[in-house]
């Protein structure tokens, strides 16, 4: 049996990277990484490092949409002008 080793991203496996004949190569688990899927890389710290950096460009986490905080100073205000 081969070697490989996990490789997480905001807390699930999003990829393994096992011992091949030439070095290691990435197996993409997540759709997110499938560019990267059986690409050879020189030590399993190289691919992690690349699928990280492809889904921090490709894939970057967006903060939840929240609606902006009505001040009471606004609300005064609008109350003013009606």
């Amino acid at each position: 049996m081969r070697p490989s080793l996990p490789i997480s991203a905001a807390g699930s496996v999003v990829a393994l990277v096992q011992r091949g004949d030439l070095g290691w190569f990435l197996i993409a688990l997540d759709s997110r990484l499938s560019d990267l899927d059986r690409q050879d890389f020189p030590s399993p710290e190289a691919a992690e490092r690349v699928a990280r950096l492809h889904l921090a460009v490709n894939h970057p986490v967006a903060p939840p949409l929240v609606p902006p905080a009505r001040h009471a100073s606004d609300a005064i205000l609008h109350a003013a002008r009606a």
